[in-house]
């Protein structure tokens, strides 16, 4: 979805978030996260965000069982 809309990081455009860590692992994806801060946050996007997501308890079961953890 990011490929698509050429951003990095939607929850920038969040009302909400005061702050987000990039989570920016090269210098190169440091502006699309930064263009982040233009985007339109609407209901369609909404939409499309929570059809990707996880749960929380999902999310950590699945981070614990991580070789590194």
């Amino acid at each position: 979805m990011s490929a698509r809309l050429g951003l990095g990081l939607a929850a920038l455009a969040r009302p909400w978030a005061d702050v987000v860590l990039t989570g920016a692992a090269t210098v190169e994806q440091i502006p699309s996260n930064v263009a982040a801060r233009e985007l339109a946050y609407d209901n369609e996007l909404e939409e499309q965000l929570r059809s990707v997501s996880i749960g929380s308890a999902e999310y950590w079961r699945a981070r614990s069982s991580f070789t590194w953890n």
